[in-house]
Formats: structure tokens, sequence, C-alpha cells
């Protein structure tokens, strides 16, 4: 997919939004290890009832995420963020209100998971997709995906201040807070896209006449784009996509699931206070931040799939470190440091996979599938996490089996080819495509060719034809 030549201005709002955007939305969910034992201390309820609920956010979640990174593929960016911040802002300020158990399921479960859903990752890597130039969106998308954990280090210890230091609804104000925060944002979002995508419309409309023009006189005119069941039978029928679900399967299991449904509790479960837990969660969303921006220029630049068997296997270490150690608050930091420089920077390559081998208007539904696995993952996480605590009175089974899931992960990764860099694409792999007779090859032809910078319009006709072709064969058996 192209961008227009005035679309800087415009990817660097889109960038500027869904990095405050993720800010909101991943720090807010990160309240969770902070209010866990307040929610078993004030209504009774057993950690591994809480952590179900907790579960359940995550499913529901995963169920949202390839739907809104599908509609994140056709429609502007400003209708998804604003829309996604206003839902979200209502799920925070009805979960202020939580006294029974079954709001604690509706509203924190089903609602929760149903805003995370709309305002996930893959949403800001399709906007991202769209509106960035190509050799800079491996470093967009760690930027813009960095807000989460910086949002994390602001958000998560305030709201634990106010647990600690506050009245017994210390964290309904801070829920309350956060839901203000959320809306004024969805009305800065709205303000800020609208006149930068009225400019876009205006500076592609030439564009989109000289394609009209260069296309031969009675030649069929360019298919339309893949419905997303086409997408969704291509992306399962790929092996390297299995690879990638799987691994980021074991992501949600020890990241998202168990980190940060548990890293809170299990400190306090060693000795510490809830302030230093809330410590160690900010020392680590800090160095997400950086971590993900890193990964994210490595991925413009170098293997993608060496980096992610890399950071998998760092995540192994890391779990190790914390499994044999942790007893002091130095222990902690150490394993906070390790830990977040190869959490959330498995983000960038992925992503970057994705597009590679898939095109660029697959990124929102191919990504938001891999989130619905990594949404499970952290379901089970968080279920299994309270479940061994409850069974056992520690971690240590559940730290042990982390470690040999990241090693799994680290492996499948290998098995994932590394295509052609953008950086090597050439026009003239639009006519190799072309006359390719392996879907593959004229898939890989087709995305090389479509990330050319200056292409002709006539090329990029091809191109779109050369992929639908493809995705012809694909869906009808050839493969």
């Amino acid at each position: 997919m192209r961008t227009s030549p005035g679309c800087c201005s415009l990817g660097v709002a889109v960038v500027a939004c869904a990095f405050i955007t993720d800010a909101l939305a991943l720090g807010a969910r990160s309240f969770f290890p902070v209010v866990l034992e307040t929610w078993e201390e004030e209504f009774g309820w057993s950690r591994s009832r809480v952590s179900g609920a907790r579960a359940l956010m995550y499913a529901a979640q995963g169920v949202v995420t390839p739907i809104a990174g599908h509609y994140m593929d056709i429609m502007d960016a400003r209708s998804a963020l604003a829309g996604g911040l206003a839902y979200l802002s209502t799920t925070l300020l009805l979960t202020s209100f939580i006294a029974h158990d079954w709001q604690m399921w509706l509203v924190f479960g089903v609602m929760g998971g149903t805003a995370f859903g709309c305002l996930n990752l893959n949403v800001f890597a399709a906007a991202i997709t769209r509106y960035v130039e190509p050799r800079h969106r491996g470093a967009a998308t760690g930027i813009a995906t960095s807000g989460s954990t910086f949002g994390q280090l602001l958000l998560v210890p305030l709201f634990a201040l106010l647990v600690s230091r506050s009245d017994a609804n210390g964290w309904r104000r801070g829920y309350q807070i956060a839901a203000a925060a959320a809306a004024a944002m969805a009305f800065a979002s709205h303000r800020v896209l609208a006149p930068q995508l009225q400019a876009e419309a205006k500076a592609e409309a030439p564009a989109a006449a000289a394609a009209a023009a260069a296309v031969a006189p009675g030649a069929a005119s360019p298919p339309t784009a893949p419905s997303a069941p086409q997408k969704l039978r291509v992306l399962l029928r790929s092996r390297d996509y299995w690879a990638l679900g799987l691994a980021f399967f074991i992501c949600g299991v020890t990241t998202t699931g168990f980190i940060e449904s548990h890293i809170v509790a299990l400190c306090t479960h060693r000795g510490h206070s809830t302030t230093d837990g809330a410590l160690v969660f900010g020392v680590i969303s800090a160095l997400n931040g950086i971590g993900m921006i890193g990964a994210g220029w490595l991925s413009d630049r170098y293997s993608r799939t060496a980096l992610l068997a890399a950071i998998y296997a760092g995540r192994a270490l890391a779990y190790v470190a914390l499994r044999f150690g942790a007893s002091s608050r130095a222990e902690l930091l150490l394993f906070a440091v390790l830990f977040g420089l190869v959490d959330y920077s498995v983000v960038p390559p992925t992503v970057s996979l994705v597009e590679t081998h898939f095109g660029a208007n697959v990124v929102g539904l191919g990504v938001g599938v891999l989130l619905l696995w990594h949404s499970l993952g952290a379901s089970l996480g968080a279920w299994w996490g309270g479940a061994s605590f409850d069974e056992r009175g520690d971690y240590r089974a559940v730290l042990l089996t982390a470690v040999l899931l990241c090693c799994v992960a680290a492996v499948l990764v290998l098995t994932i080819p590394e295509p052609w860099r953008r950086e090597h694409a050439t026009a003239d792999d639009a006519a190799d495509g072309a006359t390719a007779t392996a879907p593959k090859s004229a898939t890989v032809g087709a995305q090389r060719a479509a990330r050319v910078e200056g292409g002709s319009a006539a090329t990029e006709t091809a191109v779109v034809v050369v992929r639908a072709d493809a995705l012809e064969r694909a869906l009808s058996g050839d493969a």
C-alpha cells in the first residue's frame, strides 16, 4: 500500500494519537495486578475467581481484536480511535461502580475485553501501514505501540498510590480518572485527525485519477480487495502463519497472562510491599518501551526471525532469574530490567513479518488473529497463575513451565523464512510476480513491488492483479 506525498504529517498525527491511545488503554488494563488483592479483601472473592474474570476479559478481547483489525483495514483512523476510546471511557466508568460478582464478570470481563479489543495493537499497526512510508514502518510501529508501556509506567504507580494511601474507594477513583482521560482523548483524536484525513483525500485525488487513466482501454478493472473470509483462508493455510500464531500464544501466556496479572501478588508473596510490586511493574513497562522502539529499528534492518528468537530466549532467561532469585529488591529490579527488554519487543518484528509475507492490506486482520491467539494465551496464563497459587500456595511450577514455553517459541520462529527486505525490492519484481506460476511466488513478487517507492500507477495496478490472482488460486486449492 502506498502513501500519498502529503501523508507525512498525517502519519505523524496517527502515530501520536496511537501512542497516547495505547498508553491509556494498556495502562488501564494493567490496573488489575494492583486491584487483585483489594478485590479479594473487599468482596471476599478467591484469587482464582478474580483471575477467572481476568481470563474472560482476555477471551473477549481476543474475539473482538480480529474484527476491529479488519475494519481498520477498510476504514479511517479517526473513526477507529475515537470510537474505541469513547467505549473504553464508558467501560472504565462502569468498572468503578462494581459491587457484585456478576458485575465483575459482565463489566470488567466482557465489556472490558471488548473495549481493549477495539484498541489493540493491530489497529495501530494497520493505521501505520496505511499512513506511514514503508521504510519507516518498523520504527513507527515500535514508537506507537510503546505507548502501552509508558502508559503502564505512568498510570500503574499512580493507581497503586491511590489504592494504598486512600480510603476504601481509592481504586474506584482511579478508574474514574482513567475514564475521564479516555473521554478527553476520544474528543482530541477526532479533532486532530479530521483535517489531516481531509488533506490526504485531496492529495490522493490526482493520483487516483492518474491510476485510472493508466489502465489500458478495454482492460478489466482491478479486482476489489479480498474479503475477510478470503484473507482468513489464505492466512490459515500458511505454515509460517501457524508458527507465528503458536509463538504468539506462548507470548500471551508468559507476558500479559501471568506477569501482568500476578507480578504484584508474586512480589507480596515473597515478602515485598505492594508498592515494590508496582515499582517492578513500572520498570518492566519503562524498559518495554525502549525494547519496542529498539526492536522496531532493528526490524527495518536485520533478520526479524533471528530477532524474535533472541527475544523469546531472553524471556526464558528472565523467568529463570525470577524463579531462583528475586528475594531482594535489587534482584527484583534486575529481573524487571531483563524482562522489560524482551516483553513487548516481539510486536514490531511480528507485525513486519505479517506485512511482508501476506501484504499490507492484511495487517489489521492478520495481526488481529495473532492477537486472538495471544489473548487466549493470556487468558490461560491469568487463570493458570491463580489456580496454581490456590492449589500449591506459590508460583514455582508456573515459572518453570514458562521457561520451557519460551524456549519452544524461540524454536518455532526460527522455522519461518525471512522474505526479501523492503530496501532490496525493485519495480521489476512486479513483472516477475506476474509471470510466476506458483501462488506463493506471485504473492511475494507482488508484495515486493507494492513496497517500491515512487512506482508508477500502472505498476501498482499490476501488483493488485497479481495479488488477487495468487489469492484466487490459493483459495481454489492449486497451491
